[in-house]
């Protein structure tokens, strides 16, 4: 659901920096189904697809920002997902776009995925398995998405 208007605020204080609550699309789709359309939680957590319990938080949330907004006098702002998560450089790379965003990323000091149970960094070159071509890595392109320049084979990660 896109709303119509994507900001409320009042009337003393419209554009107060830094006093905006967040409120997600799905937190305002939930709030229109359970609140305004009158749907019990089950058929509301059917109709955006989602379980049962996973309606409950979003609508809990929902709830308690509105609140929020409405007892301490903020603004109210509606964003979807992607505009939140979508950081300054609008490539997905974070805040200080060192890397990606996204469930399971963490700061990069765990074990990763690949062999040996660390990650590589983002030093390093992309290797060729079929003619042993090595290019730079590129920071924030996983090897695996990139082809080589000479056969078009998909690269891995040099050790």
């Amino acid at each position: 659901m896109d709303p119509m208007v994507t900001r409320f605020s009042p009337r003393k204080h419209p554009h107060s920096p830094g006093s905006a609550v967040l409120l997600l699309t799905e937190e305002l789709e939930a709030i229109r189904l359970a609140d305004f359309a009158e749907l019990d939680q089950k058929d509301a957590a059917k109709k955006m697809k989602v379980p049962i319990t996973t309606f409950q938080r979003t609508l809990y949330s929902a709830r308690k920002k509105i609140a929020d907004a409405l007892i301490y006098g903020k603004a109210i702002e509606i964003k979807n997902r992607e505009e939140v998560i979508t950081m300054p450089g609008g490539d997905g790379t974070g805040p200080d776009g060192t890397g990606p965003v996204g469930p399971g990323r963490g700061a990069g000091r765990g074990r990763g995925r690949q062999p040996g149970g660390y990650g590589f960094g983002p030093g390093g070159n992309c290797l060729c398995p079929s003619c042993n071509t090595k290019v730079p890595h590129q920071r924030g392109v996983p090897c695996y998405q990139m082809e080589c320049p000479k056969c078009k084979t998909k690269m891995v990660r040099a050790k």
